[in-house]
Parts: structure tokens; sequence; C-alpha cells
């Protein structure tokens, strides 16, 4: 049986952020089989070699992380609307800050560690002086906790303007579409200036960030936490027909981008995979093509599952007596040092990248989970409750 709730959780809040968690797990074991990207401490195929791939990396990145940050805006204007600068602040810092810490201090070493082991075959007296390299080397945020530590950017920024006199909470409704599209059409094009200077790929390093999506992070921070202060719950932001907008607006820029390579191809004045390299930045139209329809096809694939999820997905996610939901945030924090465990472990396997991101990401799934798991227990017994 499901431990009892209290009747207001979100269950469906939880479960979709479970749900995005298992994305980026997938995202992460894709990109060294050929997706667009790369990983430091393992490639097994060039970046963007392998089409499925790449699309599905981009499909994913279009709203995953976007939607991770709307729903933690939400929750944490709820949680600071309940307490005090320091009761809310106190604790972030815990769940958020010392996992940022030692993440970055650790999380680089180890990785290169379990590269060192498995891949290469070093003795441990060789992997515990990679470890130790790696720790020395750390100069800022470095991992995937760089969520952890822009949400906690974001997090004291909402005290901030809290404090200063935001208004009191609301009954409200839907945003109004003219308003919807006008914020995606400036997220999108400071996305596209953002990318002039730097493109896809090129990360702030003090915060291991890949500034060209930052726009979109901060929008769907304030639109969170905007939904909690005006009463209106996520899965009523939009209405029906601005999804329908939203489609059609993403299908036309496809369409537009897909005729305009066409003609390119057609004249020789482009191969097809230069077009990846172009859309990651700089001043051209491809460029600014893939921010807006980034933009527009994220807001319209977190439109359909939001109102989805407190539908047909508003219930407790268990195992037994095992709450998925709890150890989703862990999970995440182990999940690099296992996936690469495992895609080690799988080198010497002969089969293509989508086959190879199927496996290693099935295996690392329940993996990251039961890491995470034995996280908390080994914190918890320590004393220290609260962090993970």
């Amino acid at each position: 049986m499901p431990p009892s709730r209290p009747s207001t959780h979100h269950h469906h809040l939880t479960n979709l952020r479970t749900t995005l968690t298992t994305l980026v797990l997938l995202h992460h074991s894709s990109l060294p089989y050929g997706g667009a990207g790369s990983t430091p401490f393992y490639t097994s195929a060039p970046p963007f070699s392998s089409p499925a791939i790449v699309a599905f990396n981009m499909l994913n990145q279009s709203f995953f992380m976007g939607t991770f940050f709307l729903v933690s805006g939400y929750l944490s204007a709820g949680s600071a609307d309940a307490k005090g600068k320091g009761e809310f602040l106190g604790p972030r810092a815990k769940r958020l800050g010392v996992p940022v810490v030692v993440g970055s201090v650790l999380g680089p070493g180890v990785c290169g560690g379990v590269r060192g082991r498995v891949l290469e075959g070093r003795g441990w007296g060789e992997v515990l002086g990679v470890v130790w390299e790696g720790v020395r080397g750390v100069r800022g945020v470095r991992g995937a906790v760089w969520y952890c530590a822009l949400l906690g950017i974001f997090d004291v920024g909402l005290v901030v303007v809290r404090w200063r006199g935001m208004g009191k909470r609301k009954r409200g409704g839907p945003i109004k579409m003219r308003s919807i599209l006008a914020g995606l059409v400036a997220t999108s094009l400071a996305s596209f200036g953002l990318r002039v200077w730097y493109p896809v790929g090129t990360k702030l390093e003090v915060l291991d960030l890949n500034v060209g999506y930052v726009p979109q992070y901060v929008m769907a921070y304030c639109v969170g936490a905007w939904a909690y202060k005006t009463g209106t719950t996520l899965e009523n932001l939009t209405t029906s027909r601005t999804r329908i907008v939203l489609l059609s607006v993403a299908a036309a820029l496809v369409t537009i981008g897909f005729g305009i390579l066409k003609h390119d191809v057609d004249t020789g004045a482009m191969r097809v995979r230069d077009v990846f390299q172009l859309s990651r930045g700089g001043f051209s139209r491809y460029a600014l093509l893939y921010a807006g329809c980034n933009e527009f096809t994220g807001a319209w694939i977190a439109s359909l599952i939001l109102p989805l999820f407190k539908k047909r997905l508003n219930r407790w996610w268990g195992v037994g007596t095992f709450d998925v939901g709890r150890y989703s945030y862990p999970s995440f924090l182990v999940h690099l040092p296992v996936l690469l465990y495992i895609q080690c472990s799988l080198d010497k396997w002969i089969a293509g990248g989508l086959l190879k991101t199927v496996v290693v990401g099935s295996m690392a799934i329940p993996a990251s989970w039961c890491v995470g798991w034995g996280l908390v227990k080994g914190v918890e017994r320590a004393g220290a409750k609260g962090y993970v």
C-alpha cells in the first residue's frame, strides 16, 4: 500500500517530475551514440551521426528542462508564500546548495574514475589518482547539478521580488493567447540573440550552463511562479484554442525550415549535415528558425502533458511500498556516474546507436533509482536528513 498522503499533495506534479527525470536519463544515455551533442567522459559515435537520436534529443530539449523550471517556479512560489524568507531559503540551501557543492567537487573525479576503471582497466591506485585530479581541477559548478544551482538562483530572486511586495494570491485563469505568443516570440528572439555569440553547446563555465537555453528557463520559472500567485493551476495555463495555435506555429516553422533546406540543398548551397551546426547559433536563418521552433514546440508539448498528468496520472506512483517519486531527485543527482558505468561496460557490444540508447537507458533508470535510494538512506543514517 502507498504511504498516506495529505489530500492536497500534488501527485500529478510529482509524477511529471519523475517522468522528466526519466527523460533526462534517456537524453544523456543517447548523446554518446550519435546524438545532438557529446559527453566529456564517453563517446561511441560522432555527434549528429544518428538522425533518429538527434530528432529525439531536439524534441526532448524543447520542453523537458523548461517544464522542470515551470513546475519548480510554481512549487517554489507556493512554498515561499507559506513560509518566511529564512524558513524557505534555509531548506532550499540544504536541498540545492549542498548537492551542488558535493556534486561539483566529486562528480568529475568520480566519472573519470569510472571511465578509468571500467573502460581503460586501470588499477585502483590509478583510479584514486584520477578522482583526486578531478577534485583538484574543479573551478565551478560541474555536471547535472547546474540545474540545482540555477534553480537556487531563481529561488533567491523569487524571495527578493516577494519581499519587495509581490501581490497577494488571487483567483486567475488561462493566460491570454496574445500574451503567450508575445512571450514566446520574445524568448525566441532572446535565445537567438544569445546564440549569435554563444552557440548551443557554449557554456557559462562558472555554472556549467548552456547559455543558449537560459531565456526559456527564466521564462518558464517566472510563468510557474506567476501561475501560483494568480491562483492558476499549471494545467489550466492554456486553452485548447491556444494549444492549436502553438502547434500551428511550430508546424509552420518546421515546414518553412524544410523548404529552405530543400532549396539550399538542391542549389548546392548547403549540405544537410551543415544545418545542425548552423542551427546551433550565429547570425543565420537556420539558427533563428531553430530558436522559434524550440520555444513553440516546447510550449505546445508542455501544454499537452500538464492536463494529461492532472487528469490521468494524478495518483501515487510506487512499487510495493517503494515511493518512486520520492527518489526521483536523488536518482537525478547520481545518474551520470551510474550511466557512465553502464555505457563503459557495454562499450565492446556491437550494435546500432538507437538500440544501445534503449538498452543503456532501460538499465540506467532502475539502477539510478536504486543508487539514489541508497544515497538517501546513507545520508539519513548520517544524521543529515533533508539534503536529498
